[in-house]
């Protein structure tokens, strides 16, 4: 079941970010400089549109992804994010990482943008996901400095409605 996130679940949604991106191996020192990043706050719910894919029968939060509006362009890690939609996170539990969870919050998001008439959605992806985004029809067009000094990651784009 996908729904609305809720303030209740900000630490919830927080730890599975962590774990999230912990499933890839990346060294302790860069979840130290990625914390605001993945930290998710009562104050974004409010911001920020945040979907989360709950278990039926245990009523676990098992993936979410969150939608952010920028109003302006954005200078981020030496570059400038466009105004526009991005799609600021989509996390699934490691354990279920392959179980189309993924697909099913893709696909939702796609609907939401649809509904609200989004045209396009930037994506900065994490290197391991890249594929799964380009699978899901999203677009690479190019790289972009991460946080991380000395790396990059990839740019992506979708098209939710035609031009």
């Amino acid at each position: 079941m996908i729904r609305s996130a809720k303030p209740s679940d900000v630490a919830e949604l927080t730890d599975l970010s962590f774990r999230s991106k912990g499933y890839w191996g990346y060294p302790a020192h860069y979840f130290e400089i990625w914390k605001d990043e993945l930290t998710v706050s009562a104050g974004d719910l409010a911001g920020k549109t945040i979907y989360v894919h709950e278990d039926e029968s245990t009523l676990r939060i098992t993936g979410y992804y969150s939608l952010v509006f920028l109003e302006n362009d954005l200078v981020f890690s030496g570059g400038v994010l466009d105004r526009g939609w991005w799609l600021e996170h989509m996390f699934v539990e490691p354990a279920l990482i392959g179980k189309r969870i993924g697909t099913r919050l893709f696909q939702h998001m796609r609907e939401i943008c649809r509904q609200h008439r989004i045209g396009t959605i930037g994506i900065l992806a994490d290197p391991h996901a890249q594929g799964f985004y380009e699978k899901m029809g999203c677009v690479y067009l190019g790289e972009y400095a991460s946080s991380i000094p000395g790396r990059t990651t990839p740019h992506l784009q979708y098209r939710v409605l035609p031009e």
